[in-house]
């Protein structure tokens, strides 16, 4: 059975199928519910709900950071939420952990907002 994924090629996002899925890939699907899109530079993951997309994780390799890749596969998950019929995105960071102050800073520049915040979480929200 195919699945269908986001494919970043250089700047244009597209929409193809696969056959496989890292072994990450399948076991958040699994475990956690969530959808992936992977490159081999990094990952996100994000869950749909009923109201909103939800973007659960970001990671980009080291080598990569500062390459607004992490930027790339946010619009990745946009674009997967706008056509889905999601008019909201948010997001969440524990401030405790490290890079959190650049997260949050970088969530910003995207145009999230502070949504609510709870003890060691911080949530974000934006249109798409």
């Amino acid at each position: 059975m195919s699945k269908s994924a986001i494919k970043l090629d250089s700047n244009t996002i597209t929409i193809e199928n696969y056959m496989s899925k890292s072994l990450y890939a399948q076991y958040a699907e699994e475990r956690e519910g969530v959808e992936t899109i992977e490159e081999s530079w990094g990952f996100a993951t994000f869950k749909r709900l009923p109201d909103h997309i939800y973007l659960q994780d970001v990671y980009i390799i080291p080598s990569m950071r500062g390459q607004s890749k992490g930027t790339q596969l946010t619009d990745a998950v946009i674009k997967i939420g706008k056509e889905a019929g999601y008019t909201r995105m948010t997001t969440s960071v524990v401030p405790s952990t490290p890079g959190s102050t650049e997260t949050i800073l970088k969530m910003i520049h995207l145009n999230f907002k502070l949504f609510s915040s709870q003890s060691d979480i911080v949530y974000l929200i934006r249109e798409i």
